[in-house]
């Protein structure tokens, strides 16, 4: 590699799979949902994939470094995330196959045509943005709560840019599963595979993970319960 890194003071390096992860502090740091939702994610090694609000890349890296998929984009909306999964693509030795978009998924068809990509992936923010919960302007609430984009943004990019027949996989907290359900067969993303993850057994189950098929027929297969160490933030 001749490219020549340095890891800034506000900077942390680490990452999965053997990768190396740069995540900038006090931004929204990768956590263990996002690693589930690959595993999760029923991804073909020719599948041209986008991943929807990549963050630092972590998702979109993961795909490359199991060669699956024959091209990734990244879509981020946060320029300094953007930059940051950029020089994490170029750190790993995938800039022939991972392309970092700076977008915003509710404008989904300015870099986009429709129908063009096999599979999405995506771990949208999921957490209802309600007054006084956080601020608006904070790095990590954009991430998570439903501050530039909420769960409709999320599957209609997916409605747009699906081929007939392909799938897009998400994680959504449990409690709004139905929700999820209702508002994805709406626009024609059936669910396919379901998977519920729990931080105990004894508890409810904190998320879900989910792969809608675009137009296909009914038939849903469900996983067993994954244990999870929580969700973070």
């Amino acid at each position: 590699m001749n490219w020549e890194f340095k890891i800034e003071e506000d900077e942390t390096l680490d990452g999965p799979d053997g990768l190396k992860i740069i995540q900038k502090k006090g931004y929204y740091r990768y956590s263990q949902d996002s690693l589930q939702l690959v595993d999760f994610a029923d991804v073909k090694k020719n599948d041209a994939i986008i991943d929807l609000g990549t963050g630092c890349g972590v998702m979109a890296l993961m795909l490359a470094k199991r060669r699956l998929g024959r091209k990734i984009v990244g879509l981020e909306i946060q320029k300094e995330l953007a930059e940051i999964a950029r020089k994490n693509v170029r750190l790993n030795c995938f800039q022939e196959k991972i392309e970092i978009v700076d977008g915003d998924i509710r404008e989904i068809s300015r870099p986009f045509a429709p129908n063009s990509f096999d599979y999405i992936i995506t771990n949208p923010p999921y957490i209802e943005a309600r007054a006084g919960t956080r601020s608006s302007g904070s790095k990590k609430a954009i991430a998570r709560h439903e501050i530039l984009c909420n769960m409709d943004d999320a599957l209609q990019a997916m409605k747009y840019l699906l081929k007939s027949l392909r799938r897009g996989a998400c994680v959504y907290p449990a409690a709004r599963f139905g929700e999820l359900i209702l508002k994805a067969t709406n626009k024609n993303l059936l669910p396919k595979r379901v998977q519920f993850i729990y931080s105990n057994p004894k508890e409810k189950a904190e998320l879900v993970m989910v792969e809608f098929i675009k137009e296909g027929k009914p038939g849903l297969e469900i996983l067993p319960p994954l244990m999870s160490e929580g969700v973070k933030d």
